[in-house]
């Protein structure tokens, strides 16, 4: 029965002192892409072939205007684990594809997070080009899987280069979202991009919308995975300047992943709160040097792996002293090997004594063959390591796409992002000079 007590009063104990450090600020959502760059990706275009696997997750739709012969449909999807676990119980995916999936994802559903019953999480779209190659569309705004009710529009082929752009362009769609065990209904605006001529017919997608909250005379701007999602799971923060406020977009340094500083004091996001639709915030004592992030002005987080040629051990702190170029990669993404000479040209004529390459390849397990093949055509001669659900590189530093690259001082701290090419050259003649 002490046993008992003691333990309820640590339990009442723990939650009053997290209560004190935790701060719960509530979120106004504003249309555009405000102070973030945005990101765009490419929604579901519906085959002929009858053997691609994704084929039966098409949507049955109806309403199109009878007078479109060349009518090409299509989906965006919002939640692609959700789509993938629902069409996967209602037959619509094969249990092979659908652990291949779960392989080459590095994922494993969370039952508790997903709902059993189909929801709403795709929303369907339908694009006719006539023979002078214009181009109308209509989007299933109201996700009844019928376009008969919804406006036909002439889409942009011209991606927006501001807030005044995207409002012009976007549409808004609703959608089904799970939440702690409930279904619940929400709208978010989309902008559609066809490229028609350069990319056979794909369609370009996001989500201009971000939330803003304040804390302390601050204002805080948020976007959710970069507009690749409405739902706020994977978001970046930024503390709005006049600049920010005024159209001005926000330097990489000035992006936050984890950490804010306000009045003088640390905090660690803790995410949003979708039931209170609220940002949380724990303040944090701990000195900046004893924190791990991928965010800029932070230590990268350690790991130890093998080395993928030699098995060699390898650890993220063998390289302190040097600069240390991490290149997230994956045999799937066509951008990371068409970037491999170009990397293969600037290692070799980079002086080995100050910075070193490091390349983090994703992978199923069924594919380091081939991975071993591509290095060896390549002339690849800097060190490789394997990320798996054995060693989950990729998840640690919570890469979300390819090719996502981290540049390291010698003190393993992280002081660029994204850079490649003649970017990250020039960064390195800066920093090497």
């Amino acid at each position: 029965m002490k046993k008992q007590l003691l333990l309820f009063i640590l339990i009442v104990v723990s939650k009053s002192l997290f209560a004190q450090n935790t701060i719960e600020l509530p979120l106004t959502y504003k249309e555009g892409y405000g102070p973030f760059s945005e990101g765009y990706f490419g929604a579901m275009i519906y085959s002929d072939n009858n053997d691609n696997p994704w084929k039966k997750t098409e949507l049955k739709t109806q309403g199109v205007p009878k007078e479109w012969e060349n009518a090409k449909f299509g989906h965006v999807t919002l939640n692609m684990y959700q789509s993938v676990y629902q069409d996967f119980l209602q037959g619509n995916i094969s249990d092979s594809f659908y652990e291949v999936l779960q392989e080459s994802w590095s994922w494993g559903p969370d039952t508790l997070k997903l709902s059993k019953k189909p929801i709403r999480t795709s929303i369907a779209f339908v694009r006719e080009t006539d023979s002078l190659g214009n181009c109308k569309m209509i989007i299933d705004a109201n996700n009844n899987l019928d376009f008969s009710d919804d406006k036909v529009f002439t889409p942009s082929s011209i991606y927006p280069s501001n807030d005044t752009e995207a409002k012009e362009l976007m549409i808004m769609v609703e959608y089904e979202k799970f939440v702690n065990g409930k279904v619940v209904t929400k709208k978010s605006p989309i902008v559609l991009i066809p490229q028609e001529k350069q990319h056979s017919g794909a369609v370009m997608h996001n989500f201009p919308e971000y939330a803003v909250a304040e804390f302390n005379g601050e204002e805080i701007a948020i976007c959710s995975d970069y507009f690749c999602d409405p739902f706020y799971e994977n978001i970046t923060m930024v503390l709005l300047t006049d600049t920010l406020k005024h159209g001005g977009k926000a330097e990489p340094k000035e992006i936050l992943e984890d950490y804010l500083i306000i009045k003088g004091k640390r905090y660690k996001s803790k995410g949003i709160d979708p039931e209170k639709n609220v940002l949380v915030l724990e303040e944090v004592e701990s000195d900046k040097d004893q924190i791990y992030s991928t965010q800029i002005g932070f230590k990268a987080p350690l790991f130890s792996a093998e080395d993928f040629i030699t098995k060699d051990s390898i650890a993220l702190e063998d390289f302190r002293g040097k600069y240390l170029y991490l290149d997230f990669w994956a045999l799937w993404c066509g951008p990371c090997i068409a970037e491999l000479p170009h990397l293969k040209k600037l290692y070799d004529k980079v002086d080995k004594s100050q910075i070193e390459f490091l390349g983090i390849v994703e992978s199923t397990g069924n594919d380091e063959g081939k991975i071993k093949e591509l290095i060896d055509k390549n002339y690849v001669n800097w060190t490789h390591i394997i990320s798996n659900k054995k060693i989950n590189i990729t998840e640690l530093y919570n890469v979300r796409s390819f090719p996502t690259t981290i540049l390291l001082d010698k003190e393993g701290r992280v002081i660029a992002k994204n850079i490649r090419s003649e970017e990250l050259e020039q960064k390195l003649k800066e920093l090497l000079k």
